[in-house]
């Protein structure tokens, strides 16, 4: 029996734990390695390319087409757009080349809030880019009959082509999918749906979820620390902001090391690599503190903002997300500002919508929302801020019902018996009674909706049977467990 194929899309930073499981898979697979971090394959001068060639291992990077993207920026580019179209009749099935452009995180600045990644001006230079990506794209899959994609990290423009491609031609797209606890579960869609694996053991199974399964989901996903007052929140951002100021101070030779090996790098491979990835590391340095500097100002406008919040009686929570995600950044319609203003037309004026900023946008020197960004949101008169300190599941337990694009908050909300309504699309889709917001209808009976969790708990059984613990280099056992489950979705 012919060896299926299987494509190793890996990223600089997981290229050993790709190569390993790569070894568990070569008796029965024949491996092909494709670096789909393609910017990395520039500011790491291809290393692991290197490594695979010194091994004789079939590989492919995008290098030498970026290296031809940076070399022609600032001249005159013809974009082929025949040549655009004839791919996207080709290879892609509900798709566009600008929708790939648009769910990719560097190469759209819309919803992006990362001020240190510089796109260019010519809205043109995007498909330039991306016609020279597609060229190496169509070229691979010419070479090669591949069967299976396999992917750690599912996120940028190259992950997604792929993805669509699988769609139209019906081939296997397999992804590492990370749990809240930081386990991880192969899903064999993207994330946009349940594993097939985990559902077959679901539709099978006659178990009954005790209270000792219960008790363990509920501690993983329904722990609260005690609420904190609204000073005390304020106390809480001003001390992480001091901490994170004195650190980054500190870490004033790091940006300096770093723009010293960017400059090396710009002359070894005689361009800048400047655009649709990251500006110098100098000024990556005064963007960082000024994220810091803006956190003060956003703590102190939630902290004036949130004292209606102890007032209020009715409110539907919206928690927002945190970037990047390659879940949201797959999906057309995501664009939180939207979000809100559908909400709030929604619901009528006497009841608030309660929106929280991701704690993690306050510890990451690396995205941050603008002062605008929140202030346009609450350009909606019963619109309110709250800290990101503010408990989530206190925050759930005293509203109406959660609404989000694809935010685990749904999930926890139905645990705790209350309404949830998604506007994205994700593997919440799976879960009992996690509606889509189209179906979204404010009512009184709202607060007397009766929720039967038993089918949601299998699941979280489930997927925690399921799951790979991890850490940052996959064990031997580890790497075995990702294979049985690969074979599983595979139905092997």
């Amino acid at each position: 029996m012919k060896k299926k194929t299987i494509a190793i899309l890996y990223y600089e930073i997981n290229f050993k734990n790709c190569y390993n499981f790569a070894k568990q898979l070569n008796n029965e697979y024949n491996i092909i390695f494709i670096s789909t971090a393609f910017f990395d394959t520039l500011t790491d001068l291809d290393n692991n390319k290197k490594k695979l060639d010194k091994l004789k291992i079939k590989n492919y990077s995008f290098k030498d087409e970026l290296l031809y993207f940076y070399k022609n920026i600032n001249k005159k580019n013809t974009i082929n757009k025949k040549y655009l179209k004839n791919f996207e009749n080709k290879y892609l099935k509900n798709r566009k080349v600008a929708d790939l452009i648009s769910f990719d995180y560097f190469m759209n600045e819309k919803n992006n809030p990362r001020e240190d990644v510089l796109f260019h001006k010519n809205k043109k230079k995007k498909f330039f880019l991306a016609e020279c990506l597609l060229k190496k794209i169509e070229k691979i899959l010419k070479l090669n009959d591949i069967d299976i994609f396999f992917s750690m990290s599912p996120l940028n423009f190259i992950n997604n082509c792929f993805f669509e491609i699988c769609q139209k031609r019906q081939k296997k797209f397999i992804s590492t999918f990370v749990n809240r606890d930081n386990t991880i579960t192969l899903t064999d869609n993207f994330g946009l749906n349940f594993p097939n694996y985990i559902k077959k053991q679901i539709n099978n199974s006659n178990l009954k979820i005790d209270s000792n399964i219960r008790k363990y989901i509920k501690k993983k996903l329904l722990y609260s620390k005690k609420d904190s007052s609204n000073i005390e929140n304020l106390f809480l951002g001003v001390r992480n902001e001091l901490c994170r100021l004195l650190e980054h101070f500190l870490n004033l030779k790091k940006f300096i090391d770093r723009e010293f090996n960017y400059i090396k790098t710009r002359k070894t491979l005689g361009v800048d690599t400047k655009y649709y990835y990251q500006r110098s590391q100098i000024s990556l340095f005064f963007i960082h503190l000024r994220y810091i500097l803006r956190s003060f100002t956003i703590h102190f406008k939630i902290f004036i903002n949130s004292k209606k919040l102890l007032k209020t009686k009715k409110y539907i929570y919206v928690p927002l997300h945190y970037f990047p995600e390659a879940y949201i950044f797959n999906q057309k319609n995501f664009d939180e500002i939207k979000m809100i203003n559908l909400i709030a037309k929604k619901v009528p004026n006497n009841v608030y919508i309660v929106i929280k900023p991701h704690p993690l946008f306050f510890m990451s020197g690396y995205e941050q929302h603008k002062v605008k960004y929140f202030k346009k949101m609450l350009e909606n008169k019963n619109v309110l801020l709250t800290s990101p300190y503010t408990g989530n599941i206190s925050l759930i337990k005293n509203a109406i019902a959660t609404i989000t694009f694809i935010g685990t908050s749904a999930l926890q909300s139905i645990l705790l018996g209350k309404p949830a309504y998604i506007m994205g699309n994700c593997e919440l889709n799976y879960f009992n009674n996690i509606n889509n917001f189209k179906d979204f209808n404010y009512d009184k009976n709202l607060l007397y909706t009766k929720i039967d969790n038993e089918f949601n708990y299998k699941i979280l059984y489930f997927l925690r049977k399921n799951s790979i613990k991890t850490n940052h280099a996959l064990k031997k056992n580890k790497l075995i467990e990702l294979k049985k489950n690969l074979n599983l979705i595979l139905d092997k």
